[in-house]
């Protein structure tokens, strides 16, 4: 009985701190739960660098302007207290950066070369028009913030570049699914 009784409590404890730590990590926005089809549902890890780099899939604050006003009114995305102006928190991949030239006809081209799933779209799932950015390069301390997981993704081709100071950190998948 008395053994029943310990290991009960130890699950009970690591249960319970589990889920305190669980409930820090998402207030802190350390742990963010990805409900958008960008990237694949789950949990994500979200951690400091000191310096980013193509490739990384990282976690950011939108830009404040009307075009981020209308992904929140077509309910793309919610506002997030976390971030300044309450802009949406999203989760992207930096596929360019200071100086790189992206050209955007159909599909996207970084320097020339073709991004996977980089489709562009005139009007989104609801028939809305969306606002397609123009051929341009990236200026020092901005960043492309696009999907490369999913074709429809609203991202740098709808709304423009992003500051890097906007960053919040290296999002790295804890628990995913399809």
């Amino acid at each position: 009985m008395r053994k029943k009784m310990i290991i009960f409590l130890t699950i009970l404890s690591t249960t319970a701190l589990s889920i305190i730590a669980f409930i820090y990590g998402v207030r802190e926005s350390k742990i963010i739960f990805n409900t958008t089809s960008s990237f694949p549902l789950g949990l994500y890890k979200i951690s400091k660098k000191e310096r980013y780099q193509k490739g990384d899939l990282v976690s950011f604050c939108a830009i404040p302007n009307h075009i981020i006003k209308e992904m929140i009114e077509q309910g793309y995305t919610q506002p997030n207290p976390n971030c300044q102006n309450q802009t949406p928190q999203l989760l992207k991949k930096i596929l360019a950066l200071e100086e790189d030239n992206i050209t955007i006809d159909r599909v996207v081209f970084i320097n020339g070369s073709l991004i996977k799933n980089s489709q562009v779209f005139i009007k989104d799932r609801n028939g809305n028009l969306l606002t397609i950015q123009p051929s341009q390069s990236i200026k020092k301390g901005y960043f492309w913030a696009m999907s490369d997981y999913n074709k429809k993704s609203y991202d740098s081709r709808y709304f423009g570049q992003v500051p890097l100071k906007n960053i919040i950190g290296i999002a790295t998948p804890i628990l995913t699914w399809d």
